[in-house]
């Protein structure tokens, strides 16, 4: 045996044991995500986006406002106004799939 033919063996047995790896995750069902895993900052992930393009509106609605009425607007309570309505709004919508879920689920 070659000093140069140790090594592919290794790597052999490393391939070997990934495919079995793979083959044992795949092969179980996929278990949904719970409600831990769908949050981002302590809040639901659809509240997140949603405070998220609130906040981007408000700046894009700042700007807006500086460039066609010439009005200087204060950038932080227009992005603050914006995204707690952006929160807002997507919490309706997360409780409202919510109920959905549960009475389609029953």
């Amino acid at each position: 045996m070659n000093e140069n033919q140790q090594p592919l063996q290794d790597e052999e047995n490393t391939a070997e044991e990934n495919q079995a790896v793979e083959a044992a995750e795949t092969s179980g069902p996929e278990q949904p995500e719970g409600p831990a895993e769908d949050r981002v900052f302590g809040m639901p992930r659809t509240c997140f986006r949603g405070t998220a393009l609130g906040v981007a509106f408000g700046f894009l609605l700042c700007g807006f406002a500086g460039i066609l009425f010439d009005v200087q607007l204060d950038s932080t309570m227009c992005v603050i106004v914006c995204a707690a309505a952006g929160y807002l709004i997507s919490r309706m919508v997360y409780r409202k799939r919510g109920t959905d879920a549960s009475q389609n689920g029953k």
